[in-house]
């Protein structure tokens, strides 16, 4: 199995020789190329993960952008009673595989209706303040989820030995994200302080509105909406709704590296926190939605 992850990463991401040697005809491998090169070399140690059955329906975001804003009632229901973000989505690290050999990869995904129930958690801050539509905040509300389940792949990537910069002193080595996912199972407050995390980095991120006309003026306005997804995002269970406004990749690369038990060392912590930055920046990230 773990031979035809391997074969099949080749494949489909087309990584010939010179890649796999580090080298590009674009020079510096990009981040997707390095985590490709990454599953290639590591695949006898990914760990398998299933997808339920009844979420076998699975297509790439590009093209079927639509289906976020439909309504979903089974999925509004779960929300109201949990108001968590990973009802509406969630992050699959790249050191993990589908058993389902019909549906492998990484990445975020998304539930059909997600952003419908975003939209309007929005709308209603909103009160008619600024007079924002639902059309006005479905951009933003995309944006949202996309920043949080980022960040948990920035913290993938932060743990991993991806960059040369990262692999000095052997302090990181291919189990260590492993490792980290072990430690969050038993001490569930650090998986916590995780989604705190990445709801901090949602906090910290502009929200401005399409430019449109307000107040029946001809003249068009943007208007920053950042305060409403903080409002919404204070209405979430513990650790989402722990954020702070501010938040440094090397805050968050100490904080791993001290619950890892790793040095504190200050050239790695700065090669991992450059990681992190790097993986805000990522758009190779294979993004999917499920459907109901």
């Amino acid at each position: 199995m773990n031979e035809q992850i391997s074969l099949q990463y080749i494949c489909r991401s087309q990584i010939n020789r010179k890649i796999l040697d580090g080298e590009s005809s674009f020079g510096k491998l990009r981040l997707d190329d390095l985590i490709n090169n990454w599953i290639h070399d590591n695949s006898g140690i990914l760990l398998p993960y299933n997808i339920p059955s009844k979420y076998k329906r699975i297509v790439s975001l590009r093209g079927h952008e639509s289906a976020l804003w439909e309504k979903n009632s089974r999925l509004d229901k779960k929300f109201r009673e949990n108001n968590s973000t990973e009802i509406l989505a969630f992050y699959v690290p790249f050191h993990m595989y589908n058993v389902n050999s019909d549906f492998s990869e990484w990445g975020i995904y998304i539930y059909q209706g997600a952003l419908e129930i975003i939209t309007n958690e929005l709308l209603a801050l909103d009160s008619n303040k600024l007079g924002l539509t639902e059309k006005d905040l479905r951009k933003i509300s995309l944006q949202k989820i996309l920043h949080h389940e980022k960040y948990h792949h920035a913290i993938e990537v932060a743990l991993t030995p991806l960059y040369e910069n990262q692999k000095s002193g052997n302090s990181l080595n291919s189990s260590t994200y492993l490792d980290y996912g072990n430690l969050k199972s038993r001490k569930p407050e650090i998986a916590l302080i995780e989604e705190k995390f990445c709801n901090s980095h949602v906090a910290m991120q502009a929200f401005p509105t399409p430019y449109l006309k307000r107040n029946k003026s001809n003249i068009e306005s943007s208007f920053e909406v950042n305060e409403y997804v903080q409002q919404f995002m204070r209405t979430q269970p513990p650790g989402y709704r722990d954020f702070q406004d501010y938040l440094t990749s090397a805050e968050t690369t100490s904080y791993l590296f001290d619950q890892m038990g790793l040095p504190q060392n200050p050239k790695l912590i700065r090669a991992s926190a450059s990681a992190i930055n790097k993986a805000f920046k990522n758009r190779q990230i294979p993004m999917h939605i499920i459907l109901d």
